[in-house]
């Protein structure tokens, strides 16, 4: 997570993602791979397992979003496809200052999820900036945790909180 004592986050290594209407910030070093959605169809991840695949715009709970593209995630578990309407490499407007400011500690702390990083002001609008990998992590420990109470079996809820680095 991004602190005021750290060094700023330039915003010239981003890519833009949009879910329908809203846009969104994301360090490209976060995606392994993007492809349309219709090359996920079959594929498996390195373990040989189908490719884990979830519409981020329902993780974040705005407006279900059609799905074009997948941005693909690796996580020390297995890759996972978070599906997005577009993406591309965001070209910073030269009028913008290209520093991403971090969450204040009150929003921050605030969150259910350490998923947004900072906020980028762009043409009026704040842009926020996720963290993709926090947010495959903590996708795919949903996603266990869902198989295993469709199973019967205990949950161990020590995993629920999520780290505020």
């Amino acid at each position: 997570m991004i602190s005021a004592t750290e060094p700023p986050i330039l915003a010239n290594h981003m890519l833009r993602i949009r879910l329908g209407a809203q846009t969104f910030l994301a360090h490209h070093t976060h995606v392994a791979q993007v492809l349309p959605i219709a090359r996920l169809r079959d594929m498996h991840d390195e373990r040989g397992q189908p490719m884990q695949q979830i519409r981020l715009a329902e993780l974040l709970q705005h407006t279900p979003a059609p799905a074009h593209h997948a941005l693909l995630i690796a996580t020390r578990r297995r890759t996972v496809a978070l599906l997005v309407t577009a993406v591309d490499l965001w070209d910073l407007p030269s009028d913008i200052s290209p520093v991403v400011q971090p969450l204040p500690p009150v929003l921050r702390h605030a969150l259910t999820h350490a998923w947004i990083t900072g906020i980028l002001i762009a043409d009026g609008q704040p842009l926020q900036l996720l963290n993709l990998r926090q947010i495959a992590q903590d996708a795919l420990k949903q996603a266990a945790q869902g198989e295993r109470e469709q199973r019967g079996q205990p949950i161990n809820r020590s995993d629920e909180p999520v780290s505020r680095n």
